[in-house]
């Protein structure tokens, strides 16, 4: 075979062979870029879906992130003379002593009232002042109650003595207080709205001026003020009674004579009333059925 044969042959067997060879230079790289393509899919689902659950975490942490501020935004003013229908009353006493505020004991938001309240009295050179004050306040849904106590209790002091314990009822409310202060708070005395005035007679001692604080349509909710060995001073914060639908009067039937009459003033507290029994009379040997 001649050279120039020879050299022809081999030509064509390398131009083949590199054919072959660019086609499966190409196959592979459609095959690498096709692997790639499916990678890179596969990491952007896999990226989109870890965004999604970090997404869904992020929102059930900013949750618990919002209740815990919330929680601690009440904690750090869980005082009730935030809420605005709290009205403070005026304070009675001295600036002596350590201050006390009992609304900082509540755990909620609720409106709360005083349940039962327990005084004692200490005398001192012939003179008796309030020596403590302990309230059980309480919510109209029973919250759990919280028992708040201000000055010295238990009667540990030289001079102490009781002034016994008091339980209101379920729809009594403290409307009126009724006291006499100085250099300290002298006494202390409470009227409820069932026309109750407890203790009978009042914690303490004859000295010092004479008070009477109540607020129309408001009942006691808490106090604060302050104390050490007795109380110095105090304060009085009073709640709105809820207010009541408006009632609508119907038509006056017959006539103007007589003197009037109206049931709700017996009402004794700010819920709604309705007849349970009802009883009547008729007049006898009159013209017609009149009811007396």
């Amino acid at each position: 075979m001649h050279s120039s044969t020879i050299i022809a042959s081999i030509i064509v067997l390398v131009t083949i062979a590199a054919k072959y060879s660019s086609v499966a230079t190409h196959d592979s790289y459609i095959q690498a870029l096709r692997r790639r393509t499916h990678a890179y899919n596969y990491d952007k689902n896999q990226q989109r879906n870890m965004f999604l659950r970090r997404l869904a975490q992020q929102l059930i942490e900013d949750g618990d992130s919002d209740e815990n501020l919330r929680s601690a935004a009440w904690k750090r003013d869980n005082s009730a003379s935030a809420l605005p229908i709290i009205q403070p009353g005026k304070l009675y006493g001295s600036s002596g002593g350590a201050p006390f505020d009992d609304s900082t004991h509540f755990t909620s938001g609720k409106l709360y009232a005083p349940q039962t309240i327990t005084m004692t009295r200490i005398s001192t050179n012939g003179q008796n002042t309030m020596e403590s004050i302990s309230i059980t306040y309480g919510t109209p849904d029973e919250t759990t109650p919280v028992v708040c106590r201000d000055g010295v209790t238990g009667g540990t002091q030289s001079g102490s003595a009781g002034c016994g314990s008091v339980t209101l009822g379920s729809d009594e409310k403290i409307v009126t207080v009724i006291g006499k202060y100085g250099s300290a708070v002298d006494a202390l005395q409470f009227v409820t709205n069932k026309d109750r005035t407890i203790p009978d007679p009042k914690c303490g001692g004859t000295g010092g001026v004479d008070f009477t604080e109540k607020k129309q349509g408001y009942y006691l909710s808490y106090i604060s003020g302050t104390t050490i060995d007795r109380l110095f001073s105090i304060q009085f914060h009073w709640a709105p009674f809820p207010a009541l639908p408006i009632i609508q009067p119907g038509k006056l039937y017959g006539a103007s004579g007589g003197a009037p009459f109206d049931d709700s003033t017996y009402f004794k507290s700010w819920k709604l009333y309705a007849p349970q029994t009802i009883t009547m009379t008729q007049i006898p040997n009159s013209p017609s059925p009149v009811i007396g």
